[in-house]
């Protein structure tokens, strides 16, 4: 989730960075896990993947497949995406691809790990590695991730 918080916001990804996240507390949070519940139980096979939890893989074709409730930060889902790609071709020397399935229109989304996508997960890798070592929150500003954002209360930005 890292590589999602960095696209949208440094000071979220800090905060999840020094588990200082306010998910437990969050209504957005519990219905966003409760729907990928309802849609189908998390794939078992992606157990043991130390760190990674992409929501499906299909083994036999090389397929990450990652579920979003919306197409908000569409992009920023598709960093998530295509990390987990990259880091399963990785992982078994072959080339995997990546999926994002949006639940709110039931629409696939094709990623592609393109020179373009590759260069925005250098810079986020680059941001998160930063966040990691500094110990002072990052400044933020109101964006429009802040109205469901789980930390928004803790910015200041809660409506």
């Amino acid at each position: 989730m890292h590589i999602q918080h960095a696209a949208i916001c440094a000071r979220r990804c800090w905060l999840h960075l020094h588990r200082a996240s306010m998910n437990e507390w969050s209504e957005n949070i519990r219905l966003g896990f409760q729907r990928h519940a309802d849609s189908h139980g998390r794939d078992r096979s992606t157990a043991g993947l130390l760190g990674l939890h992409p929501d499906r893989l299909d083994w036999e074709a090389g397929i990450v497949i990652e579920e979003k409730t919306s197409a908000s930060y569409l992009e920023a889902s598709m960093d998530q995406a295509a990390f987990y790609a990259a880091l399963m071709s990785r992982a078994t020397g072959r080339i995997w691809s990546a999926r994002l399935y949006v639940m709110g229109s039931k629409r696939y989304h094709e990623v592609s790990l393109d020179p373009g996508r590759v260069e925005r997960l250098e810079r986020a890798l680059d941001l998160i590695e930063t966040l990691k070592r500094a110990t002072a929150v990052p400044a933020a500003r109101p964006i429009s991730a802040c109205r469901g954002c789980s930390n928004n209360e803790f910015c200041g930005f809660a409506e």
